[in-house]
């Protein structure tokens, strides 16, 4: 799956300061909260990893040094390698990643959660 439903986002300030502005700014924001609520946040990315190699790069604009990330195995063989996978810490950069791993079989799939 690629084409990830996009929720919907809110500026962090108004930009129409008259009061029909800030109502309309106030309803949208409440929508985003009541998504995220309900778990419905722009935070999934698919990822597979490079066949025969022993890392692999994740690119996703909400990466960064401070971020935690989850994977859900979507093939038997990403179940398999899942206890092996891990981001050293200087490899966690801005937008990108380095994932080391065992030596991946060619259909190692998961879906990546992104948080903080």
């Amino acid at each position: 799956m690629t084409n990830y439903p996009e929720y919907p986002a809110v500026d962090s300030q108004p930009a129409d300061q008259t009061a029909l502005g800030l109502f309309r700014w106030a309803v949208r924001a409440a929508g985003v909260v009541k998504n995220m609520a309900r778990g419905r946040m722009n935070v999934v990315a698919d990822l597979t990893l490079d066949a025969g190699m022993t890392s692999t790069v994740l690119v996703h604009p909400n990466l960064h040094a401070f971020a935690a990330i989850s994977l859900d195995p979507l093939t038997e063989a990403a179940a398999a390698a899942l206890a092996g996978i891990y981001a050293p810490e200087d490899s966690r950069n801005n937008t990108q990643w380095v994932l080391n791993h065992p030596a991946a079989a060619a259909d190692c799939r998961f879906r990546v959660m992104i948080l903080g």
